[in-house]
């Protein structure tokens, strides 16, 4: 029997016994700080992008779900339902689709990685589903590991800019917030993906009310640190979480209501955004705009002392208020064909609108230096060259794909624009088709079908899982429409956070009956191996970093930890490259020679290890040099600096006798 979603009371009394449930506290209080922990580490580490961050968290997760498994009592474990088992599987099979992509990609390092972070996804999933399970009537607060990372972070943020000295150490060139994100579209994702459970949860009259008032209080910080980072893509995300959240709201004004009240305190953030914009036009290292800067913090600090207080008022008032549903859908309902004439007298007819903002998104990046800001409707944008590069390697390989990793290059060597430079199709769905095919776009299909899918369903189980479902759907709207635009899937704490809220609303009443152990010691075992090969990439990252670190001073432990780097992820080609580099900076010419031949031999489609050979040889051996040369524009056509060492050749070439 399964229990109550609605009230978390089981149809069988005994179904669980006193031993049980403690086991269900405890572990559903272990779920959520290993969902949380991890999130909050991730984002103020750059959203964990980098594998030396986002190796140990993924493994973090994995002890934690090992954990899970080895301690549940056999009447407590999770059965999982079938739409979220689809997602599951979905994540999984991807996962080693990119893994197989390995044998053909040109960075087999990066394939593997890539799965390695995939099924970290379906970690944070599947906890998210337990984490709620555990939780049973208090199932809401599956939200608030996300919703407490945003608040650690927004907060980490505002007391920064309010205090900080160093611009750039925060903003972009143009006065846009990059920390703690180190992008401001990913840092904007962030806390708009967050804003949506942090909302949900302010919102739900079955949740204490200091909870509440924190939610509202994270909802409003949310909002200032999204609009410092301007991030003009978050105008799609936005719209399409709004329409979701009102939508699967239960009560639509009053989720309305919620809404309006925490972007009441922080609307006057925009005022201070521009003023950040305004002084990055007069400075170009940004050393003015510490005023600006500090204002824009500390002014965001006041505001959530301030939200506090809406939220405190408007908790009193709330009980005394009674609208129906029918009367709340109605006034919604009107305020939406008002929304939409002035949407219409602002812009005129909409097919014009619509076609003059298709004809900036083809003419590139817009000139915003008479603009005093970056979230304005012009639709300019580079993803077109991106784009069109990325649609043209899918017909290399419809479908297998280039490989895990592979779109740079081919971007390298396809782009028009010498200025533009990019790892990633900027498109979730993109990246899947470029790179895995249309069998990998196929499982990421199934296992956005399964996730959101799960968590619709779950939504009629009880205002308990309505509201939980409300939150994640807003949540992953957002998600999966800004990363349709953007270079999202790799920044696990965007991704990994959306995914977690969509398995926590896949999981209401999912505590059952028995499992056969056998089936959990195997699961386990698995997990644990996973984990286990974690360890050596995230090894050799760090080795290489620290390589860095100490050549100075030590430069025969620097080649000692990149030896031992290439011996514990020889599929890569970074400790090689770093070798050279470093060499080349200690002048060991031999010795920097070498290493960036065994770079080209790891990589051969990557130009790096070329240009620094024919840098090396420009004045020393010509025709090694232009031969060297001749590789870099093969991959790389358009790389700015061909024309520099050619000058150098030719220089060296005239200095002979």
């Amino acid at each position: 029997m399964e229990a109550d979603p609605a009230h978390g009371t089981s149809p069988n009394p005994g179904e669980l016994g006193a031993a049980e449930r403690r086991w269900a506290t405890i572990a559903a209080i272990l779920a959520l700080g290993f969902l949380g922990g991890t999130l909050t580490w991730w984002t103020l580490k750059e959203g964990g992008y980098f594998g030396r961050v986002m190796y140990p968290g993924v493994g973090l997760l994995g002890l934690g779900l090992i954990l899970l498994l080895a301690t549940a009592p056999r009447r407590a474990v999770l059965r999982v339902p079938g739409l979220a088992r689809v997602g599951i599987y979905g994540l999984l099979a991807l996962g080693a689709w990119s893994l197989a992509s390995a044998l053909w990609s040109p960075t087999p390092d990066i394939a593997v990685q890539d799965a390695q972070r995939i099924v970290g996804y379906a970690i944070f999933f599947v906890l998210g589903i337990w984490a709620c399970a555990l939780l049973r009537h208090r199932m809401e607060l599956a939200m608030l590991p996300l919703v407490v990372a945003a608040a650690i972070a927004a907060i980490a943020a505002l007391v920064t800019l309010a205090f900080a000295d160093a611009p750039l150490s925060y903003l972009e060139e143009d006065g846009t917030l990059q920390y703690p994100l180190g992008y401001r579209n990913a840092n904007a994702a962030f806390f708009l993906v967050a804003l949506w459970p942090a909302l949900a949860l302010a919102g739900s009259p079955r949740v204490a009310k200091a909870i509440r008032v924190g939610a509202f209080v994270a909802a409003t910080a949310c909002i200032p640190v999204a609009l410092l980072s301007q991030s003009r893509g978050s105008i799609i995300g936005a719209g399409a979480a709004i329409v979701v959240y009102l939508l699967e709201a239960r009560n639509r004004l009053a989720a309305l209501a919620w809404l309006l009240l925490a972007i009441l305190p922080a609307a006057p953030t925009v005022l201070d955004s521009v003023a950040l914009f305004d002084a990055a036009k007069v400075s170009e290292n940004l050393e003015s705009a510490v005023d600006e800067m500090n204002s824009a913090g500390a002014s965001g600090l006041v505001r959530l002392a301030v939200a506090a207080v809406v939220c405190l008022v408007a908790l009193w008032i709330e009980p005394r208020i009674r609208i129906s549903h029918k009367v709340g859908n109605r006034v919604l309902a009107a305020a939406v064909v008002v929304m939409a004439v002035g949407v219409v007298a602002a812009t005129g007819n909409p097919i014009t609108w619509a076609g003059d903002r298709a004809t900036e998104f083809f003419e590139g990046e817009p000139d915003l230096s008479e603009s005093s800001s970056r979230l304005t409707l012009n639709a300019g944008s580079n993803r077109s060259e991106i784009w069109r590069v990325s649609v043209e390697a899918s017909g290399d390989d419809p479908i297998f794909g280039l490989g895990g990793g592979g779109f740079q290059f081919y971007f390298n060597r396809e782009r028009d624009d010498p200025g533009q430079l990019a790892r990633d199709a900027h498109s979730v769905e993109l990246e899947m088709l470029t790179e895995l095919g249309v069998v990998g776009l196929a499982l990421f299909a199934i296992a956005m079908v399964g996730a959101f899918g799960a968590a619709i369903r779950a939504r009629k189980l009880g205002p308990a899982a309505a509201q939980l479902s409300c939150g994640a759907l807003a949540a992953g709207a957002y998600w999966l429409a800004h990363a349709s635009i953007d270079w999202f899937w790799p920044y696990p704490a965007v991704t990994a956070g959306a995914l977690a809220l969509l398995g926590a609303a896949s999981g209401p009443s999912l505590l059952t009956g028995a499992a056969r152990p056998g089936g959990r010691r195997a699961l386990i075992a698995g997990i644990g191996v996973f984990i286990a090969l974690l360890v050596p990439p995230m090894l050799s990252e760090l080795l290489v970093e620290r390589s860095f670190d100490t050549f100075r001073t030590d430069p025969d432990q620097a080649y000692e930890d990149l030896d031992l780097a290439r011996d514990l992820n020889p599929l890569s080609d970074q400790p090689a490259l770093s070798e050279g580099a470093i060499a080349l900076a200690l002048d060991d010419r031999e010795r920097s020679i070498a290493a960036f031949r065994e770079a080209i031999r790891e990589h051969p489609e990557e130009y790096a290890g070329h240009y620094f050979l024919a840098k090396l040889f420009a004045r020393t051996d010509p025709d090694q040099a232009r031969a060297e040369l001749a590789a870099v524009e093969e991959l790389n056509p358009l790389e700015p600096k061909i024309d520099a060492i050619r000058r150098q050749i030719e220089a060296a070439e005239e200095e002979r006798p």
